[in-house]
């Protein structure tokens, strides 16, 4: 069989904006994960270790579960949820069922740019979710009187290295 290089552009095309939207999910997720961890779980003294363990303990959960976690942790308006079920609708559509959907669309030039667009709008959607949840959590540390300075020492350590990875 020959070989079409059109096809194998967006083939990888694909391929990269779908490990794109799962690496931004997982960012996402790991951000409620440590909000949670920080915000419910740590106790005040904890030592790095305890830290540590409990961290790896809510990184464990599900985003549906992270999510409800959450909920505990900090307040948010009931008009986002319908924005939070969406996302982990598309989220568990994306890592479940996208395949299934949407493998024979290559050759399908308004389904797959129909895919592309589902797919780039999940990872633009976890990178905005991203940003606001951090900041709930940088607002909880403020008011337990980590300086801005602090913050933004961390906040520029984790920016260095999800630039090199991304």
């Amino acid at each position: 069989m020959k070989s079409d290089p059109d096809r194998s552009q967006r083939l990888t095309e694909l391929q990269l904006c779908l490990g794109k939207a799962l690496w931004q999910i997982q960012a996402f997720e790991d951000t409620l994960a440590h909000l949670i961890a920080v915000v419910l779980k740590m106790p005040a003294r904890a030592s790095l270790k305890e830290a540590e363990a409990i961290l790896e303990k809510v990184q464990g959960n599900t985003l549906g579960r992270l999510i409800r976690e959450t909920k505990k942790a900090i307040h948010f308006d009931e008009s986002f949820d319908p924005f939070m079920t969406r996302f982990l609708n598309e989220r568990n559509w994306l890592v479940h069922h996208s395949w299934r959907t949407y493998h024979g669309f290559l050759d399908k030039p308004n389904e797959y740019k129909t895919l592309l667009l589902r797919v780039r709008g999940l990872a633009a959607d976890a990178i905005e979710f991203n940003e606001l949840f951090f900041g709930f959590l940088q607002d909880w540390a403020k008011e337990r009187g980590v300086t801005t300075a602090e913050i933004d020492q961390v906040q520029r350590q984790f920016l260095d290295v999800w630039q090199e990875e991304t």
